[in-house]
């Protein structure tokens, strides 16, 4: 709040400074000078407590390094979060490819998990369609034969 007061004392003290001025340049000569010049100090009145709260912040900052073990959590935390990411990418993805195929599905959940060698995988697909046999061969023909797909009727 003080800072603000402080603003708009500069800012009424540099009005009457360039009012001033331009009351006592010659007529029609340094024009475009004096605006610049008048619009420079008005710049620097605004600014200046800005600056000044700039020299008060206190650069004494904690630098204490993260232990090992949170950034093991927190990377832990960001793979979780791609795989939720990639198996609802496929779903996604998958339901559009079913419903190209004229094949309805009420419900598609795909289960990833990452290898040693810190590779996605995907681990089962589970289908719930009225034409099961129909949507595991096409869910099949896209992801190919290593993957679990468990394809249950829905009444």
């Amino acid at each position: 709040m003080e800072a603000l007061k402080e603003m708009v004392l500069q800012i009424s003290i540099l009005s009457l400074i360039t009012g001033v001025i331009t009351s006592l340049k010659p007529y029609g000569k340094f024009t475009p000078q004096l605006k610049l010049f008048t619009a420079l100090i008005m710049f620097t009145g605004i600014l200046s407590p800005f600056f000044s709260s700039i020299k008060n912040i206190n650069t004494d900052f904690d630098c204490n390094i993260t232990p090992e073990k949170n950034v093991q959590e927190l990377n832990a935390a960001a793979d979780e979060a791609v795989l939720r990411l990639a198996e609802d990418e496929l779903e996604r993805e998958l339901k559009l490819k079913l419903a190209e195929e004229a094949v309805p599905c009420s419900e598609i959940e795909v289960n990833m998990n990452t290898n040693e060698d810190e590779s996605i995988n995907i681990s089962n697909v589970t289908i719930i369609s009225t034409k099961p046999a129909e949507a595991e061969m096409i869910i099949r023909n896209e992801l190919g034969e290593e993957v679990e797909i468990y394809a249950e009727e829905n009444y």
